[in-house]
Protein backbone atom coordinates (compact mmCIF):
# COMPACT_ATOMS: atom_id res chain seq x y z
CA UNK A 1 0.00 0.00 0.00
CA UNK A 2 1.03 3.71 -0.58
CA UNK A 3 -0.37 7.09 0.36
CA UNK A 4 -2.17 9.21 -2.05
CA UNK A 5 -2.12 12.87 -1.44
CA UNK A 6 -4.15 15.52 -4.52
CA UNK A 7 -5.11 18.37 -4.57
CA UNK A 8 -6.69 19.55 -7.93
CA UNK A 9 -8.37 22.80 -8.33
CA UNK A 10 -11.79 23.05 -7.58
CA UNK A 11 -11.82 19.72 -5.35
CA UNK A 12 -11.52 19.08 -2.18
CA UNK A 13 -8.11 18.16 -1.03
CA UNK A 14 -7.89 13.96 -1.73
CA UNK A 15 -6.05 11.47 0.63
CA UNK A 16 -6.35 7.80 0.03
CA UNK A 17 -4.28 4.34 -0.63
CA UNK A 18 -3.03 3.14 -3.30
CA UNK A 19 -3.67 -0.95 -3.77
CA UNK A 20 -2.37 -3.37 -5.56
CA UNK A 21 -5.94 -4.70 -7.45
CA UNK A 22 -9.47 -3.98 -7.19
CA UNK A 23 -9.99 -6.75 -4.62
CA UNK A 24 -8.11 -5.29 -2.50
CA UNK A 25 -9.26 -1.89 -2.88
CA UNK A 26 -12.90 -3.54 -1.97
CA UNK A 27 -11.78 -3.93 1.91
CA UNK A 28 -14.19 -1.68 3.22
CA UNK A 29 -16.75 -1.04 0.91
CA UNK A 30 -19.22 -1.33 2.81
CA UNK A 31 -18.98 2.07 4.05
CA UNK A 32 -19.34 3.43 0.18
CA UNK A 33 -22.09 1.38 -0.79
CA UNK A 34 -23.62 1.87 2.71
CA UNK A 35 -22.78 5.13 4.72
CA UNK A 36 -21.26 7.50 1.70
CA UNK A 37 -23.62 10.03 2.38
CA UNK A 38 -22.12 10.63 6.03
CA UNK A 39 -18.97 12.15 7.12
CA UNK A 40 -15.99 9.81 8.39
CA UNK A 41 -12.73 10.97 10.56
CA UNK A 42 -9.67 10.18 9.66
CA UNK A 43 -6.58 10.24 12.16
CA UNK A 44 -2.87 10.12 10.36
CA UNK A 45 0.12 9.29 12.17
CA UNK A 46 4.01 8.33 11.34
CA UNK A 47 6.50 5.55 12.82
CA UNK A 48 9.50 4.56 11.29
CA UNK A 49 9.25 5.86 8.17
CA UNK A 50 5.58 4.63 7.37
CA UNK A 51 1.76 6.09 7.76
CA UNK A 52 -1.04 4.50 10.01
CA UNK A 53 -4.92 6.02 8.84
CA UNK A 54 -7.53 5.19 11.55
CA UNK A 55 -10.91 5.72 9.65
CA UNK A 56 -13.88 5.70 11.63
CA UNK A 57 -18.09 6.92 11.86
CA UNK A 58 -18.25 6.32 15.45
CA UNK A 59 -22.21 6.99 15.25
CA UNK A 60 -22.21 3.90 13.02
CA UNK A 61 -19.69 2.36 15.15
CA UNK A 62 -17.52 1.93 11.92
CA UNK A 63 -13.15 1.77 11.64
CA UNK A 64 -10.64 0.57 10.09
CA UNK A 65 -7.09 0.93 10.61
CA UNK A 66 -4.41 1.10 7.47
CA UNK A 67 -0.94 -0.14 8.59
CA UNK A 68 2.20 0.43 7.09
CA UNK A 69 1.39 2.52 4.59
CA UNK A 70 4.77 3.41 2.16
CA UNK A 71 5.07 7.90 1.48
CA UNK A 72 6.75 10.01 0.09
CA UNK A 73 7.55 12.68 2.82
CA UNK A 74 8.12 15.68 0.74
CA UNK A 75 4.49 15.10 -1.09
CA UNK A 76 2.96 14.31 2.50
CA UNK A 77 4.80 17.78 4.10
CA UNK A 78 2.88 19.66 1.26
CA UNK A 79 -0.10 17.80 1.20
CA UNK A 80 -0.28 18.97 5.46
CA UNK A 81 -1.32 22.33 4.64
CA UNK A 82 -4.28 21.56 2.88
CA UNK A 83 -5.25 19.92 6.51
CA UNK A 84 -7.57 22.59 7.84
CA UNK A 85 -9.50 22.25 4.47
CA UNK A 86 -12.70 19.70 4.31
CA UNK A 87 -11.08 16.87 2.36
CA UNK A 88 -12.13 13.44 1.08
CA UNK A 89 -10.50 9.84 1.77
CA UNK A 90 -10.72 7.50 -0.93
CA UNK A 91 -8.71 3.69 -2.01
CA UNK A 92 -6.57 3.87 -6.07
CA UNK A 93 -5.81 1.77 -8.11
CA UNK A 94 -3.21 1.69 -11.43
CA UNK A 95 -5.56 1.17 -14.40
CA UNK A 96 -2.64 0.53 -16.86
CA UNK A 97 0.13 3.46 -15.62
CA UNK A 98 -2.89 6.44 -15.02
CA UNK A 99 -3.85 6.29 -11.04
CA UNK A 100 -7.55 6.36 -10.82
CA UNK A 101 -10.05 5.81 -7.52
CA UNK A 102 -11.08 2.66 -7.15
CA UNK A 103 -15.01 1.46 -7.53
CA UNK A 104 -17.06 -0.70 -4.74
CA UNK A 105 -18.12 -4.02 -6.49
CA UNK A 106 -21.36 -1.98 -6.39
CA UNK A 107 -19.71 0.75 -8.99
CA UNK A 108 -19.23 3.47 -6.83
CA UNK A 109 -16.60 5.45 -6.27
CA UNK A 110 -14.54 4.37 -3.15
CA UNK A 111 -14.46 8.08 -1.93
CA UNK A 112 -15.66 9.03 1.60
CA UNK A 113 -15.90 12.79 2.70
CA UNK A 114 -13.87 13.45 5.79
CA UNK A 115 -15.60 15.42 8.77
CA UNK A 116 -12.49 16.09 10.50
CA UNK A 117 -9.10 15.06 10.13
CA UNK A 118 -6.18 14.89 12.21
CA UNK A 119 -2.54 14.55 12.82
Amino acid sequence: MKAVFKHAEGKPPFIGVLFESDERANINSLFVDRYGDLEFDLSVSTNYGYLYFSLRNEKNNLSHYYRSIKYNDAEYKVWRAYSHLKMNFGHCVMKGDQLTVARTESGKLFVLKLGSFSI
